[in-house]
């Protein structure tokens, strides 16, 4: 018969109740480990918070520490250090290996010294003491925190390692001058790795935990303090504090090397990366960048030029390798903290090549022949307008290649003029997604002029799409944790083809044609490079203004701005001249760099047309002959326009025809068959002018009016 191992009689209630204890003690222990976990998830996530954001390069590089949001600046160890470890155990809770968080003989006193009115309620345990950084409770000491403390602390220890909570606490401790964590700590106050570490430098931040802010180890107080503890310790003490002018040059080399200089233009773009994120910029090459536009500007300093701004795009993916806004970010002069890449300003020239991308979609040729004269249009206000070259001069009839080369403003308009304002209007609102700061129609036929305004991060993304057979793509300043505001002025979000690529290519043909500009930019410029597989346009802005150079290979697209950021106007400093210069430097440093891949422009769609002594190339469906003179206007008289109106009798009047005629003045001859004769007027008032020979006749009327 088995015996009957339950107890009987009078100790019966005394085991039920034993079970009923350990049954109640085991659901308690469960129900406080689950509800530990809720905690402890919690308290995670604030610890994830403290730590500050840290913003990176596309090469890995540290651009930026974020303080968090106490101000502090913090990044974590994976560990605390062994040498830490030892001191901070040894100082602040010899028990730390042994307790589940409270220190029962320290609770104690504290609970005793409250009874007593007392104030000094110190019972902190390294988890109590994380427990505390963790509920932002640093600076609000009383017995309800001091409870919170206590459950947090058990449900750390219930969840975490030993190791683990030694290392949050090093990471979340507050040792002054915002630094939060060890490791920062070791850079401020003794430029090293908490690796390198020694003991007197670990005393001395163990003597400001307690009161970091009057304590840390720039202090005069911390110096007394951490002799007293290497007293207690046993240990030899030698005063090491750095003097005041070391603790400057600390303070700042701390605050240089957690904000390069690049983060000034992307803080204009309000950059926000919630988590550690990764730009696109490269950051030593934008320090290059930066010095050489720095350089050259003081070149350019006797011509009035005193700020500049360059970008770089990578056209393959797209992303922005450079944004250079200032070359002195450190300057506290008028101008230099504007970040120019995105301050519209007028474009000058630079817009020419989407007019004639335009012109060409519209049916015209590089080929394709215009007169380069003198026009009379009349704009919306009833002023005359006349469309001058930038060298005063008129190069008769010349080809739309050779214009464009050499950036002539005549041809331009008439370009212009053959698309139609509007026309031109809805290919820049509609396929570039340009917002314009006015309507477009107020700048009329200036658009050819470079009286548009646009900003330099935007044009220089409106050209990458010149860079890639006319297709436009987004433009990616980082990874998906970045978030900026670009300028409002342009859509840099776009994914589309502005224009077929075999007209983009006529383009590139015409902008990498070095030999046809040669006319105004001479055999040697700026615009030179030591290469072939490149394209480019300049722009000058009325009276020197604005300084621009656009140019890009397949693989990149530099842009670069010489001005001043008050718009003041420049010594005659035109867009070859100053940005070109910069443009120059440029190009060449990124020629040698792992960016350039050689890449060539696709020209294989064209087809070359014999042009007299030289080669014009067009498409292969081209009507050549139709083509050729599509610009041209069957008109007799060049000069004067109808309607012109002089001073009379300061004026000496040009009469000037296509071909040789017979002039007329209210119907009497004054001379001829002549191409060019010069009237003097008798008298001020209205005059008919006729040019007849025996093809043709045309009539016109100016007025000279009384001075």
């Amino acid at each position: 018969m088995a015996k009957n191992i339950y107890p009987e009689g009078k100790n019966l209630p005394i085991f039920k109740t034993g079970l009923w204890l350990m049954a109640g003690a085991a659901v308690c222990t469960l129900l406080f480990y689950a509800m530990s976990g809720f905690f402890v998830r919690a308290a995670l996530e604030k610890y994830e918070h403290l730590a500050s954001v840290r913003i990176f390069d596309r090469q890995g590089r540290l651009l930026s520490l974020q303080p968090n949001h106490k101000g502090y600046y913090s990044v974590y160890l994976d560990e605390a250090p062994p040498l830490w470890a030892q001191w901070v155990r040894r100082r602040e809770d010899k028990y730390f290996p042994y307790h589940i968080g409270l220190n029962p003989a320290s609770l104690a006193r504290a609970v005793k010294n409250w009874l007593l009115g007392r104030e000094n309620l110190a019972a902190s345990t390294i988890t109590q003491q994380l427990a505390k950084n963790l509920l932002g409770q640093e600076n609000q000491r009383n017995l309800k925190n001091k409870i919170k403390e206590a459950g947090l602390a058990l449900c750390l220890e219930a969840r975490l390692s030993k190791p683990a909570i030694l290392a949050m606490h090093a990471n979340t401790a507050y040792f002054g001058e915002q630094t939060q964590g060890l490791a920062e700590a070791a850079q401020l106050f003794f430029q090293k790795p908490t690796a390198n570490l020694n003991e007197a430098e670990i005393i001395s931040l163990l003597a400001a935990l307690s009161s970091p802010s009057r304590q840390h180890p720039f202090t005069l107080e911390n110096a007394e303090q951490s002799r007293r503890l290497a007293e207690n310790f046993g240990l030899s003490w030698t005063d090491q504090s750095p003097n005041s002018a070391e603790r400057k040059a600390r303070r700042a080399d701390f605050r240089s090397a957690r904000t390069d200089e690049a983060m000034l233009e992307m803080n204009s773009l309000r950059l926000v990366c919630p988590i550690d994120c990764a730009l696109s910029l490269d950051a030593d090459l934008t320090k290059t960048l930066r010095s050489i536009l720095r350089d050259n500007l003081a070149l350019l300093s006797e011509k009035k030029a005193a700020h500049g701004a360059l970008a770089v795009i990578s056209v393959p993916d797209r992303t922005l390798l450079a944004l250079i806004g200032t070359a002195r970010p450190d300057s506290e002069q008028a101008g230099d903290q504007i970040n120019m890449a995105i301050r519209p300003r007028p474009i000058g020239s630079t817009l020419k090549p989407f007019i004639y991308l335009k012109g060409l979609a519209a049916g015209l040729r590089p080929y394709t022949l215009v007169m380069d004269k003198e026009y009379k249009y009349t704009v919306d206000n009833g002023w005359a307008f006349y469309p001058k070259n930038y060298d005063y001069r008129y190069h008769g009839l010349v080809n739309l290649h050779y214009a464009l080369a050499n950036s002539l403003n005549v041809p331009a308009v008439r370009v212009l003029e053959f698309v139609g304002i509007k026309n031109f209007g809805d290919f820049l609102t509609n396929d570039l997604g340009l917002k314009p700061i006015q309507p477009i129609g107020n700048y009329q036929l200036g658009l050819a002029l470079g009286g548009l305004e646009m900003d330099l991060l935007g044009l220089t993304y409106y050209f990458s799409a010149l860079a890639d057979n006319g297709r436009l793509a987004p433009l990616r300043l980082g990874d998906s944790r970045a978030e900026t505001v670009l300028p409002a002025t342009e859509n840099f979000q776009l994914q589309r083809t502005i224009a077929p690529p075999a007209l983009v290519a006529l383009i590139n043909r015409i902008l990498s044609d070095r030999s046809t500009a040669v006319d105004q930019f001479g055999p040697v410029s700026f615009l030179a490079l030591p290469r072939q597989n490149y394209a480019v346009k300049t722009g000058t802005s009325r009276d020197y203004r604005d300084s621009w150079t656009i140019g890009y290979t397949p693989d990149y697209v530099v842009g670069v701005w010489i001005g001043n950021a008050d718009g003041s106007p420049m010594d005659e400093v035109a867009g070859a001249a100053g940005a070109g210069r910069v443009w120059q430097a440029a190009m060449n440093l990124l020629a040698a760099s792992s960016y350039d891949q050689q890449s060539a422009f696709d020209f294989s769609g064209l087809k070359d047309f014999p042009t007299g002594n030289s080669t014009e190339y067009g498409l292969p469906a081209d009507d050549y002959n139709r083509v050729l003179n599509m610009l041209l206007e069957d008109k007799l008289i060049l000069l004067p326009h109808d309607g012109d109106e002089f001073l009379w009798p300061e004026s000496r009047l040009t009469l000037r025809a296509q071909r040789p005629v017979e002039w007329r003045i209210n119907g009497q001859e004054i001379g001829g068959p002549a191409a060019e004769l010069i009237f003097t007027p008798d008298a001020p008032g209205r005059y008919e002018i006729t040019a007849q020979n025996d093809e043709s006749s045309e009539m016109i009327h100016v007025r000279f009016n009384r001075q």
